[in-house]
């Protein structure tokens, strides 16, 4: 009966994928053949019964004691007065191997974009030792952050368990952080982040990332107009309520107050800055405010379910 896990009937295909004899095989259980313990046998089999889930992934073990992978579509059916599980077995290895060899050359590219972009960066960096002109240097600087910015990303990628997407948050604290350790500034802020787990594909955290760098970067040129106080740097992600349409909002902050023509002579000084910012903003349908009277803070408001991947070419 189905409550024992003894199995009633195979079909053909089922003996030759398990390698026993019909016979044989009709005298075995399923927890024979399913690699995990009894009590998670039981336990997934009560799921099929009761209609909770009818799709599981399993490891099941053949006549010679090899481990396959296979996908199970199970459901209860009745027959004779008795309710029994029908179950449809896949072999899903091959799909696996691929489906692993794809990560790998995932991952590899991804590795190798980041060290693209870095040796751009340092023969960038290595440029500007023959560069007398302040603001010539200031602008490969800033090329330079930028691409440090969307190399960061793919490193993230690189790391991540999940090669679809990374944690955006854990992305926001590495970037911020690198930006203030590699920033010419008079004195180091502190940083604090209180940061809401938010996952991110490709297409929209490269963007984004730019995003937060540049405004990042315009705080951190008003901390040269004030070099005798140590500023705190704080960062709020806020992960949207999936039926609001404000989506995931970002907020930075420096305290103390600085005044707030600090902040926006530093934003009118790049016209360049500002086109970008305008841009990703469009591009990620995205809206900014601040800084307003009471605090320096920049709130910027980020649609993470829609995004206009084309946007991005006529900058």
């Amino acid at each position: 009966p189905e409550e024992e896990g003894q199995i009633m009937d195979v079909n053909n295909a089922a003996v030759e994928f398990y390698g026993w004899p019909k016979e044989v095989l009709l005298t075995k259980k399923i927890l024979d053949i399913n690699c995990l313990s009894p009590d998670e046998v039981k336990a997934r089999m009560a799921e099929a019964k009761e209609k909770q889930r009818n799709y599981f992934h399993f490891r099941h073990r053949t006549a010679s004691g090899k481990e396959i992978e296979v996908e199970v579509h199970s459901g209860p059916v009745k027959f004779g007065g008795k309710t029994y599980l029908f179950s449809v077995i896949h072999d899903i290895s091959q799909r696996i191997k691929a489906e692993q060899q794809r990560d790998i050359l995932f991952r590899e590219l991804h590795h190798r974009v980041k060290n693209n972009m870095q040796i751009i960066s340092s023969l960038l960096n290595l440029s500007m030792s023959e560069i007398e002109d302040p603001k010539v240097i200031q602008k490969l600087k800033d090329v330079c952050r930028r691409i440090d910015t969307m190399a960061i990303v793919h490193e993230q990628f690189y790391e991540s368990p999940d090669l679809s997407k990374i944690e955006f948050d854990g992305y926001i604290q590495r970037l911020l952080q690198y930006l203030v350790t590699e920033g010419e500034v008079p004195v180091m802020p502190e940083l604090s982040f209180q940061l809401e787990s938010v996952s991110l594909d490709l297409d929209f955290a490269v963007p984004a990332g730019l995003l937060v760098s540049e405004l990042f970067s315009l705080m951190l040129d008003t901390i040269d107009k004030h070099p005798n106080i140590t500023p705190k740097v704080s960062t709020v992600l806020q992960k949207g309520d999936p039926l609001e349409p404000r989506g995931t909002t970002i907020q930075i902050g420096i305290t103390p107050n600085w005044p707030i023509s600090d902040l926006h002579r530093a934003a009118e000084a790049s016209e360049i800055q500002w086109t970008l910012i305008s841009g990703l903003l469009e591009q990620l349908h995205g809206t900014i405010s601040g800084p307003d009277r009471d605090k320096n803070t920049i709130l910027l408001n980020l649609d993470t379910r829609t995004i206009d991947t084309n946007r991005l070419q006529g900058l």
